[in-house]
């Protein structure tokens, strides 16, 4: 069964993977098309060759309008999801969860494009509220990553977490690739007091250094095993390039790092969370009635 949800996550980052490659090139091969008009200054695109196609509503501005309108329509399928119960045998909660990423991403760059990056009146408004939601959307996935969950994406109690640190900790004294000194060093997290008396702001900063800092903290651990030779083809510890049985260890010791960390900022990131929703949503219903409204009046105006 194990297995089987391990090839259905990896079917899943695959068929992410070449979404967000065809967006991507999509996107870039857009703007690269479009440099020069870009950048030249609002008063001296009407006289560029491009102007026609590239305006708002022109050829292939109304036409990146009309995708980036979709593609955020397709947000809000996630949220949906949570409140209509037919919706939930489709997929998993954690790949709707990518998706409603992908879209929030790639939406507001594709209506950048079909702006021009001229931005006043109500498209303006909606505009700088799109890229708020955008900035809180990516602080509520990194908040969402930090508390453990099951395959099924159910928050895990933190007995269940302990339960999980504890079994990690035997395998780890039952290795003998690393010493205990080493792998005390690669565990190193936080003092619990010292977090507990953070503020939530400040909090939010150290366990993301703490996760930032994790990576070299591990390639520490690889180049005491590795040659010369094999220290630069692994980047200087960053890539697996010891033997299977030192990478299971590496990947054990990283498991209980990650687990020892989450249990430290459990209750700031809880709590953080819930905040999160309080700012990200009303965030995001302002800027679809502001996008309806724009979309509204455009086509009143008889430009669609």
């Amino acid at each position: 069964m194990l297995e089987v949800l391990k090839e259905e996550g990896r079917r899943h980052r695959f068929q992410l993977c070449v979404a967000l490659l065809a967006t991507a090139a999509l996107i870039a091969g857009v703007a690269w098309y479009g440099r020069s008009y870009y950048l030249e200054p609002a008063a001296a695109r009407a006289r560029d060759p491009l102007h026609r196609a590239l305006r708002p509503s022109g050829s292939i501005g109304l036409k990146l309008g009309i995708l980036g309108f979709v593609y955020f329509c397709l947000i809000y399928l996630y949220p949906i999801r949570k409140r209509w119960a037919w919706l939930r045998q489709f997929g998993k909660t954690r790949h709707w969860l990518d998706f409603h990423v992908l879209m929030g991403l790639t939406a507001p760059l594709l209506i950048s494009l079909h702006s021009g990056f001229r931005f006043h009146g109500i498209a303006g408004m909606a505009f700088w509220i799109m890229w708020a939601v955008v900035a809180s959307g990516i602080v509520g996935r990194y908040l969402y990553s930090q508390i453990p969950r099951h395959l099924n994406t159910a928050e895990m109690t933190l007995k269940e977490i302990e339960a999980s640190r504890e079994e990690l900790r035997r395998q780890l004294e039952a290795q003998t690739v690393l010493t205990a000194a080493e792998v005390e060093e690669a565990l190193h997290v936080p003092d619990p007091e010292a977090v507990s008396r953070m503020s939530a702001p400040r909090a939010l900063f150290v366990m993301l250094a703490t996760d930032v800092a994790r990576p070299f903290s591990i390639s520490r651990l690889r180049r005491r095993s590795l040659g010369p030779v094999r220290r630069w083809l692994s980047l200087q510890g960053l890539l697996p390039a010891g033997s299977p049985e030192f990478e299971q260890v590496i990947r054990l010791v990283r498991r209980q790092a990650w687990l020892s960390t989450k249990i430290v900022f459990l209750g700031k990131v809880q709590r953080l969370f819930h905040l999160w929703h309080v700012v990200h949503r009303p965030f995001s219903y302002s800027f679809a009635v502001l996008a309806f409204l724009h979309v509204g009046v455009v086509i009143l105006m008889g430009y669609f």
